[in-house]
This record gives structure tokens, C-alpha cells and sequence, in this order.
């Protein structure tokens, strides 16, 4: 499962909501100010309903401290969207990524995440509808140009096959939604 950015998508939206969290006087991390850059599946097809965080620091945007994944759904969803129940508990709720390189401050991060993130509800639900925004964009980008065959570009005429594969003509098939509400 590909992941990116979620401000590649939305950057003024990630900038007005990307969440911070400052940290002072803390036995396990350097004091200062940690961001959540929210990273989200790039498949047009996959609905895994789950955030990745790159976590890093303020003055050092480059380096990710720690990588955490975080599925919001019930372990039921996940044990059939992965088709692997076994797995379907390490699916659910927060993680330190395996896949991704951890600092030492990773499990630090991860902590304060569980403790102070997790149970702001309301910052659940912006999760929850930046993913909603970023599998919208992700399955409009996806979509072929209006009228285009998607292989070579050139225009469909009206009596040949429809390039969505449904075997219909194009003037009954998508030619038809295309010009639903158009009048001359």
C-alpha cells in the first residue's frame, strides 16, 4: 500500500490542521515542538481506513523520529480487509510502524500519541474526513479525461466501444452520463 502526504493533496488544509505537540521537561524526548505529518493510501481500490504519521521535529522537518500507524477501525474490519485475522489485532489502533526506521524517541512518541492524541475525539473525526478527502482526490485523479480513450488518448466516437470495458457503445454507456443534463 503506497502512502503519501496528505499536504501534497490538501496543503492548505494540512497547514491550518496538521497537529502539533509541544514537549517540555519530558524524561525520554528533547523539549520542543513535534509535528504529525499525516500520510494516507495512494490506491484508488484500497479502503484500509488508516493513518500513518510521520512524526518530526519543528526545526528538522527531514527527519522522522518516528513513524506510527494508526487504523481507527474495529479488529473485525481489519481481520477481513486484510483477509488475516491473526493480524487483524496489530492492524487496529497505534503502532510504530515495522517497515519504517524508528529513533530511539520513537516509543516516547508513540506514548504521548496514545495518551494525548487517541483521546481527542474530535481530532479522530478530522482523521477520519482528511482520509474521506485524500480517497475522493486519490479516485478522481484515477478517472479517465472526459471522452478520451484512457490507452491513447484520442477521442471515442459515439458508435465505438465504450472504454470502461462494459461492452456497450460509447454514446449508450458513458457517452450517455457524460451529457446527462446538457441541452444544445
Amino acid at each position: 500500500m503506497p502512502m503519501a502526504p496528505f499536504f501534497m493533496k490538501f496543503p492548505e488544509v494540512a497547514a491550518r490542521e496538521t497537529r502539533s505537540i509541544f514537549v517540555y521537561n519530558h524524561d525520554d524526548l528533547p523539549d520542543g515542538e513535534y509535528g504529525l505529518l499525516e500520510l494516507y493510501c495512494n490506491e484508488k481500490d484500497c479502503d484500509c481506513r488508516r493513518v500513518i504519521f510521520n512524526v518530526v521535529e519543528a526545526e528538522r522537518p527531514d527527519k522522522v523520529l518516528a513513524t506510527i500507524n494508526y487504523g481507527w477501525e474495529s479488529a473485525k474490519f481489519y481481520g477481513k480487509w486484510g483477509r488475516n485475522p491473526a493480524l487483524a489485532k496489530e492492524n487496529k489502533g497505534p503502532f510504530l510502524d515495522p517497515l519504517n526506521r524508528q529513533t530511539q524517541y520513537a516509543p516516547a512518541l508513540l506514548r504521548l500519541f496514545e495518551e494525548y492524541i487517541l483521546p481527542d475525539s474530535a481530532y479522530i473525526k478530522r482523521l477520519k474526513r482528511h482520509y474521506e478527502m485524500f480517497k475522493q482526490a486519490v479516485a478522481a485523479a484515477a478517472m479517465p479525461a472526459r471522452n478520451q480513450n484512457r490507452f491513447d488518448g484520442r477521442r471515442i466516437g459515439r458508435n465505438e466501444p465504450c472504454s470502461c470495458g462494459s461492452g456497450k457503445k460509447y454514446k449508450h454507456c458513458c457517452g450517455q452520463k457524460e451529457n446527462a443534463g446538457i441541452y444544445f
